[in-house]
């Protein structure tokens, strides 16, 4: 892994590489793909093949990205018991997203890639896998997406805090429904800090951009519980909060 990405970083690009070069390093990635091994974690060789594909920009291995995405093959009870679940573990199925469907990006996978990401964060088992599926929803698509927000709007009954924070991120970036406001209220005193701070975050981007309205939020911030163990010398919690109260005042101050 190391080594492309060094060699790609000097060539200046995938595009840069020679052909034969970049012919036989896909070679290498196909060969690392077509591994049966079953224990991935850490650097199992289908890990290492599917990362490959995506700094490669392997665009022909998309199909077998999205078999390994959407495969629902069980494994034996003994792999079970190891920590398994499906035929393709969720560190691959995790990786499948955060780096060939990420470099690919869902505008060029088209709809199936796209069906297949808001399945994996709907459906995956794996917290991992529909956290990776947030990310790249809220990253890549456009606001106003009414499927991908109805998808991460239910998301955010999910009961994993690392998936919840990435949701409100994307909720925050892509949402566009002012009926949202209810559902992020219900954060205002969350268990995990990162999760109000996203909802803080959110909140204020969402004003940002218009889709809520400063006198649906203003009496919303005193509700907001602000405390966090956080050990850096600024309180990002905190901060998000105060971005958010100027964000109104400034609005109130313009409107008068």
């Amino acid at each position: 892994m190391r080594y492309v990405r060094d060699r790609i970083k000097e060539a200046g690009g995938v595009d840069k590489l020679c052909p034969r070069e970049l012919a036989y390093l896909r070679y290498q990635t196909d060969r690392h793909l077509a591994s049966e091994a079953f224990y991935e974690i850490p650097l199992g060789r289908r890990n290492v093949g599917i990362k490959l594909v995506g700094l490669l920009r392997y665009e022909d291995r998309l199909d077998l990205v999205l078999t390994v995405l959407t495969d629902r093959r069980p494994v034996s009870s003994m792999q079970r018991w190891a920590g398994g679940d499906f035929l393709h573990p969720g560190i691959l199925r995790r990786n499948a997203i955060d780096f060939p469907l990420a470099m690919f990006g869902l505008a060029r996978g088209g709809h199936r890639v796209r069906v297949a990401v808001i399945e994996a964060l709907t459906e995956d088992p794996y917290f991992e896998v529909r956290a990776a599926a947030a990310r790249l929803l809220g990253k890549q698509l456009d606001p106003g997406d009414i499927e991908a927000e109805k998808a991460l709007c239910a998301a955010l009954d999910d009961p994993a805090d690392a998936v919840l924070a990435e949701v409100l991120i994307a909720l925050g970036r892509i949402g566009s429904q002012p009926a949202l406001l209810d559902r992020l209220r219900a954060f205002y005193e969350h268990r995990d800090w990162r999760c109000r701070q996203e909802t803080v975050r959110a909140l204020d981007h969402l004003l940002e951009r218009g889709v809520l309205d400063v006198e649906d939020v203003i009496g919303d911030v005193e509700r907001i519980l602000p405390t966090s163990p956080n050990f850096e010398p600024v309180f990002p919690l905190k901060d998000s909060l105060e971005s958010l109260s100027r964000r109104i005042r400034d609005s109130r101050h313009v409107d008068d």
